[in-house]
């Protein structure tokens, strides 16, 4: 019957409400880095971190890489390595751990606040505080972001922070 025709169609292109994702503008995007960097007193502007999330995610808050050379999981809307940034960053650093509001566990990081606070986390970790940004350059550290502090001088991260300068300007 034509009816059953159509739900079939309809099947193939309707998303349930609870399936469906949602995109953040880049004001959102904005708003969110502003409201957690004002909690943390980091010398990272917001604009810096929203301008990554729109590269890593385009505002995807479920956005979700496996990682398989390194074995961990790039994950929300500033795609923060669960191992290796976030539980990392939680436990080693008492300036980014103790007493956060946003515990590092995989699930949490597709929340946008605790997405936004482990990305500035660790743009800060590698604007401010690692010793391999000897100048402390945004450069340096936007590149780090995407290729870890020793890959700043691969295509990849050079790609990136080209990226970064479009979205950013």
């Amino acid at each position: 019957s034509r009816l059953s025709d159509t739900s079939q169609v309809w099947s193939q292109w309707y998303i349930p409400m609870s399936q469906q994702r949602i995109r953040y503008t880049d004001g959102q995007l904005l708003g969110i880095a502003t409201k957690v960097l004002n909690k943390t007193g980091w010398k990272v502007h917001p604009a810096y971190i929203a301008s990554i999330a729109r590269i890593e995610s385009q505002g995807d808050p479920y956005a979700y890489r496996y990682e398989e050379e390194i074995d961990d999981a790039s994950t929300g809307l500033c795609q923060s390595l669960l191992k290796n940034n976030a539980q990392w960053l939680h436990k080693s650093f008492p300036r980014y751990g103790a007493g956060t509001p946003y515990p590092a566990k995989g699930s949490d990081l597709t929340h946008p606040e605790t997405a936004f606070y482990f990305g500035a986390a660790y743009l800060d970790f590698l604007m401010n505080v690692t010793p391999l940004n000897k100048s402390k350059t945004l450069e340096f550290a936007i590149k780090a972001y995407n290729g870890g502090p020793n890959g700043t001088h691969l295509p990849g991260p050079i790609n990136y922070w080209k990226k970064f300068q479009t979205v950013y300007a």
